[in-house]
């Protein structure tokens, strides 16, 4: 004999202790942000705007990240940029990954003075742990620099940039 359950609301009895569901997603949380961020530094900076924030509710999650990034470079062979998160136990921030770099070579266009310019939108995505004791607010931010000086910039003008967090429970 089969039965069949139909619900149009499931409530948690007790707050905080939910519906848990291994590897559905619990939460969303998102960052997109338009603003130009220009740097000719060859040390990593700090993206203005592009912090997310995540309180993650069960400490066995799972975090996906995802981000999207829409970046200019002009007479540049090698730029990275490097996506950071916050770790509540050590207060610091820490690089998620090591650096992505991407090179110049499928170059788009010349302006009049012939140096190089492309424009592209990098994507990459991780799945980690909940950092620190659980269930404390992580923060996800981006970082960029350029390897040699020259001007690299994320956005200009353009659609945007964006990150995106996930909570999946395990």
């Amino acid at each position: 004999m089969t039965s069949t359950l139909y619900v149009d609301n499931l409530v948690e009895k007790t707050s905080g202790n939910g519906v848990h569901i291994p590897g559905h997603v619990i939460q969303t949380v998102k960052s997109k942000w338009y603003g130009n961020s220009d740097t000719t530094s060859t040390s990593f900076v700090s993206v203005d705007d592009s912090l997310v924030n995540i309180t993650p509710k069960y400490a066995n999650s799972q975090l996906l990240v995802r981000y999207s990034i829409h970046y200019f470079v002009r007479n540049s062979q090698l730029h990275g940029i490097a996506p950071y998160f916050y770790v509540p136990s050590t207060n610091n921030w820490s690089v998620l990954t090591s650096q992505t770099t991407f090179n110049e070579g499928a170059r788009v266009a010349n302006d009049s003075s012939s140096t190089f310019i492309m424009w592209s939108t990098l994507s990459f995505e991780h799945l980690i742990g909940v950092p620190g004791t659980g269930t404390e607010q992580v923060s996800f931010k981006v970082y960029h620099r350029s390897s040699d000086g020259q001007s690299v910039r994320i956005n200009d003008n353009g659609p945007g940039s964006s990150i995106t967090v996930q909570e999946i429970a395990q």
